[in-house]
């Protein structure tokens, strides 16, 4: 890891980096500023005005928020899966990354989870980026084990790895020092029923419901009736089509 790349992911996970900090780190990379400037001025955050600066974004969308987009992008950028990966795209699961990240946010009831809702939904798929990177053949495997089998890759990675992506995800974010409810969040996500808690509210919760809404799959009812949300299906489905459509 290079210098900068140290520097901005150490200022990016601690509590005590300042709005200048941020912004002026974040000014040296111009694919990082014009990424997280794209971002903020999407139909998503629905801002009036044009936000044309790092500093513009802090103050529009607050700290957190410019924090939690600049990992994440630079999440996708240092990737280093070759375009010989087969079954995966860098852009693809970049967009559906910020998707699942805009419908989580919108879905907490508890407004001071928003951010920490969007950065799960960000990172939840983090752990197909190392296994196309660091394992392709295996990672080819589980794809095509998927697709023959017609069963859900997570399904296909346990089978296969003894681990999904979502545990590899959760686990690199522990050791970067992320709050345990994005660990928890990004770790469940494809199992939520495994965590004891039960919750309307809770981030996993969103990141769960989100992620099946993107990718347009059945939600789990009989987990919603645990959690009492089985009567806001349709409601949340007819939002993530609007923000589509937006």
């Amino acid at each position: 890891m290079t210098t900068y790349n140290l520097e901005l992911m150490q200022a990016l996970v601690s509590e005590r980096s300042s709005a200048s900090d941020i912004a002026g780190i974040i000014r040296h990379d111009i694919a990082m500023s014009a990424k997280i400037l794209q971002l903020v001025n999407s139909a998503f955050f629905n801002h009036a005005t044009k936000i044309s600066t790092i500093e513009q974004a802090v103050v529009q969308l607050g700290l957190q928020m410019v924090k939690n987009l600049a990992l994440s992008v630079k999440v996708f950028q240092d990737s280093r899966v070759t375009r010989i990966t087969q079954g995966f795209s860098i852009e693809a699961a970049s967009n559906h990354a910020f998707h699942t990240a805009a419908v989580a946010r919108q879905l907490v009831t508890d407004h001071s989870l928003a951010e920490d809702a969007f950065m799960a939904g960000m990172l939840h798929d983090i752990g197909k980026l190392i296994l196309a990177e660091k394992l392709p053949d295996k990672f080819s495997a589980v794809r095509y084990l998927a697709t023959t089998e017609q069963i859900p890759v997570h399904v296909a990675e346990r089978q296969l790895l003894g681990i999904t992506h979502a545990e590899i995800g959760g686990y690199l974010l522990g050791i970067w020092g992320l709050p345990y409810p994005i660990v928890k969040a990004v770790t469940n996500h494809h199992e939520p029923s495994r965590v004891p808690e039960r919750t309307e509210s809770g981030i996993l919760e969103a990141v769960f419901v989100a992620n099946c809404l993107v990718n347009e799959a059945e939600i789990d009812e009989d987990y919603l009736e645990e959690i009492g949300m089985q009567d806001k299906v349709q409601t949340w489905r007819e939002m993530t089509s609007e923000s589509e459509m937006a």
